[in-house]
């Protein structure tokens, strides 16, 4: 009996890898990276939003329905300014948000690829998901569909 659910995990990331990999293959290159040029007012408000809930010490109450993004987001945030700290680029004098205001290509450019890598978790979650309730063809069928659907959703270059 242990076999069984052990089975069904090589089954799901068998199944899920290659799918995530489509997914990446289709969207990477759509996504626009460096300055944002025009209406790009989203990656903005992504950044601001996340070093807002890293300030704020990822306190909920701003905000009645917490996107989870932006706090996964402001951890990033948090790691790279101890990787900054750690390597002297951050210090008293100069603080993450006057590091921001001089790299702001940096933040964006993270947060863009924690989109992308938070998107292809989501279609290896469809695929175990769905081959949790339906087998495994419905777990490729959901996993084709959001792979699918987060293509049309990319901008082009």
């Amino acid at each position: 009996m242990t076999t069984r659910p052990r089975v069904r995990l090589v089954g799901v990331v068998a199944a899920g890898a290659p799918c995530a990999a489509v997914f990446l293959l289709l969207t990477v290159p759509r996504i626009h990276w460096g300055p944002v040029n025009g209406t790009g007012q989203d990656d903005w408000y992504n950044v601001v939003r996340a070093l807002r809930s890293l300030y704020e010490g990822f306190d909920p109450s701003y905000f009645i329905h917490p996107a989870l993004f932006y706090e996964l987001l402001g951890a990033l945030y948090g790691i790279r300014s101890l990787w900054l700290s750690t390597m002297h680029q951050v210090t008293a004098d100069v603080g993450l948000v006057e590091y921001f205001l001089v790299h702001q290509l940096q933040f964006l450019d993270l947060a863009r690829w924690a989109s992308i890598a938070y998107a292809a978790l989501a279609v290896v979650a469809s695929v175990w998901l769905g081959t949790a309730l339906s087998g495994a063809a419905a777990g490729l069928l959901s996993a084709a569909f959001h792979a699918r659907r987060g293509r049309r959703g990319g901008r082009r270059p």
